[in-house]
C-alpha cells in the first residue's frame, strides 16, 4: 500500500495519561502542488483511499475547499479557518468521530491568514487534543516564526501537525533555550 510522500500518516497507539487510541491523521500542505484539476482529483482520491479519521490541510484554496465539501461533507465535519482567504487551513473529522472545543486563532503580524486550529477529537469514548498550524515562511521571518512555534507548542497537544517551516537553527537558538 503506497502512501503519497506529501502525506504523514500517524498511528497513535500509546500515551501514558490516555487509553490507547488508534487513528489515522492526514496533514498536507496542498498549495505547493502546482495546482491543476488533475492534482485536485489526486488529493480527493488520496483522502478517499486513506480514509483518515482526522484531516489537517494547509494552504487550501477556495476551489479546493468547495471540492472537498462537495465530495466529503457526508463523511467529514469540516472547520475552515477563513473561507475567503486565498489560502486557508482546514480541520476535518470523519464521522462518527467528533471535534469539539474547536478554535482558530490567526497569528498577529502574519501574512496569508496564517494561524492555528486547536480542537478535541473524540472517538469511541476516547479524546485527544489536536493542533494544526501554518507558520510564517521565509528566511526574513525567523523571530515571528519562532514566536508562533512556541505558541503552538504551549497548546500541549497529543497530535501536532502542519506546515512549520521552522529551521533547525531556529529551534536550537529560540525554542529549546526557553
Amino acid at each position: 500500500n503506497d502512501i503519497n510522500p506529501y502525506i504523514v500518516v500517524y498511528k497513535h497507539t500509546q500515551q501514558i495519561d490516555l487509553p490507547a487510541v488508534d487513528i489515522k491523521v492526514m496533514s498536507w500542505n496542498i498549495s505547493g502542488l502546482n495546482f491543476s484539476p488533475i492534482m485536485l482529483e489526486g488529493i480527493l482520491q488520496t483522502i478517499a483511499e486513506v480514509t483518515p479519521a482526522i484531516i489537517m490541510l494547509q494552504e487550501v484554496s477556495r476551489l479546493q475547499v468547495d471540492a472537498l465539501r462537495e465530495r466529503f461533507d457526508s463523511l467529514y465535519a469540516f472547520h475552515i479557518a477563513d473561507a475567503d482567504a486565498q489560502h486557508t487551513c482546514i480541520l476535518g473529522a470523519r464521522c462518527p468521530g467528533v471535534l469539539s472545543q474547536v478554535r482558530y486563532r490567526r497569528f498577529p503580524n502574519t501574512a496569508d491568514s496564517r494561524g492555528m486550529f486547536t480542537a478535541t477529537f473524540t472517538f469511541s469514548g476516547k479524546s485527544v487534543r489536536l493542533v494544526t498550524t501554518h507558520l510564517e515562511s521565509g528566511a526574513q521571518a525567523p523571530g515571528v516564526r519562532c514566536e508562533q512555534f512556541a505558541e503552538v507548542l504551549a497548546e500541549d497537544a497529543h497530535i501536532l501537525a502542519g506546515d512549520f517551516k521552522i529551521r533547525d537553527t531556529e529551534i536550537q537558538q529560540n525554542i529549546l533555550d526557553r
